[in-house]
């Protein structure tokens, strides 16, 4: 599904694309049109049924669906997907926002572009704020909130693992923090900056805590236009962290740039 950049700039790419499991539900973020889209997805999930099981978890579903697609477009997405899947009786979900901003600026003003410049001059929590600062419009800002991992209770997400559990599984998962770990990867659309770290995913576990997150950022610069994507994923799944790591890992090694025709 394609998402438009904005801030069109002359020799940039007007678009981008970005390919997910066939588990995903990819979320209409237009308020015009986004009823009848999150329908359609509950009835190709579903089917027609008067099954009252069914009928309820459609119900559920269409509400979490449509509470992710509304706080999505309100923090600024340009796209938005989500997982919500029962796996041998294990329930597992995860999501991935997408925003576009402006790079970080230089000491003299330019727009640093380059991932080993990236990685070199600015601190995880400050990278990081290049996606609040899209989400916001206001300026840099302090790490990014990830709505989508974090519905109103009652919304029909899948229940958080415990807070022991949880972090048992993220100090198997090689030892990141909530400080972060930043590192230049190649993806097919261009270099780019991965961030992995633990976040708050804001469900609580069975003991009343909040239980952890695991998320991995890219920063990717746009060609030729001073902007970035930055592409969040998450799950509260800490237990299968490594295995969702790889996962958002092959997702974004589909992002590719649109091109507009040449005239």
């Amino acid at each position: 599904m394609d998402s438009e950049l904005g801030g069109a700039v002359a020799g940039a790419p007007a678009d981008f694309r970005i390919l997910t499991p066939a588990n995903w539900y990819v979320l209409d973020l237009n308020p015009a049109t986004r009823t009848g889209s999150i329908a359609r997805l509950v009835e190709r999930r579903f089917g027609p049924t008067d099954d009252p099981r069914l009928v309820q978890a459609r119900r559920e579903l269409t509400a979490l669906l449509r509470g992710a697609a509304r706080d999505a477009a309100d923090n600024g997405a340009v796209y938005a997907a989500l997982m919500d899947a029962l796996v041998d009786g294990t329930a597992l979900s995860a999501s991935l926002l997408v925003v576009v901003g402006p790079a970080p600026l230089d000491a003299d003003g330019n727009a640093v572009t380059d991932p080993a410049g990236l990685s070199a001059s600015l601190l995880a929590a400050e990278l990081a704020g290049v996606a609040e600062a899209a989400i916001a419009g206001d300026g840099p800002g302090g790490p990014v909130a990830v709505e989508l991992t974090a519905p109103p209770p009652g919304a029909g997400w899948p229940a958080a693992q415990d807070g022991a559990d949880a972090a048992d599984g993220a100090d198997a998962a090689d030892g990141a923090d909530a400080a972060g770990r930043a590192e230049i990867v190649e993806l097919p659309a261009g270099p780019a900056v991965r961030l992995r770290r633990r976040t708050d995913s804001g469900l609580a576990g069975s003991t009343g805590e909040t239980a952890a997150a695991a998320e991995t950022q890219y920063f990717v610069p746009i060609p030729a236009s001073g902007r970035m994507l930055v592409l969040t994923f998450a799950t509260p799944n800490i237990g299968f962290r490594g295995e969702f790591e790889e996962l958002f890992d092959r997702m974004a090694e589909t992002l590719d740039w649109q091109w507009e025709p040449a005239t």
